[in-house]
């Protein structure tokens, strides 16, 4: 099996010629659409991803062999994307969670707790901010959570993948 990626906007039709020696009689065009029901043949976008048979008429020049590198190293970079991104959201959340603790030192002192009840609007302006404090924390927390299970279910998906292209 074989893989062409799209680079500028086309049809399976203007690329016959392209990526097949003798061109693409119409069983091969539908086992092609068969093998991509994710594209519109008619309507190609750059970056759309073609999987290919493999037909003798193919020329190998044209597209990527599945069974290469080139597989591993798509898993591979979602792999990196996913894990940068989970990384992210931790580093936000420790951030979220120093800037709290700050100002939680902050409203501790005398000062500001004298402000705080001589002022009740203030006290209000606190109690709010904790309050959304407290959901983007639990924001960030189930961010993290929904990254680690689209990291484990891409992770099954490409698996999957992975032994149907073998």
């Amino acid at each position: 099996m074989r893989f062409f990626v799209i680079k500028q906007a086309s049809d399976l039709e203007a690329l016959r010629s392209k990526l097949f020696k003798r061109g693409a009689n119409e069983a091969t065009v539908a086992r092609i659409q068969a093998m991509n029901p994710h594209a519109d043949l008619k309507r190609l976008k750059p970056g759309n991803v073609l999987l290919l048979p493999d037909l003798p008429d193919l020329d190998d020049k044209a597209s990527e062999s599945v069974a290469g590198d080139a597989f591993q190293s798509l898993v591979d970079e979602i792999e990196r994307g996913l894990s940068a991104a989970s990384k992210r959201v931790r580093e936000a959340t420790a951030k979220l969670d120093a800037e709290h603790d700050a100002v939680s030192a902050a409203i501790k002192t005398a000062a500001v707790k004298r402000a705080v009840a001589a002022d009740p609007a203030l006290k209000d302006q606190l109690s709010a901010a904790n309050a959304e404090f407290n959901e983007d924390k639990k924001r960030a927390q189930r961010t993290e959570a929904e990254l680690g299970e689209l990291k484990k279910l891409a992770g099954e998906e490409l698996s999957a993948l992975s032994r149907l292209l073998r």
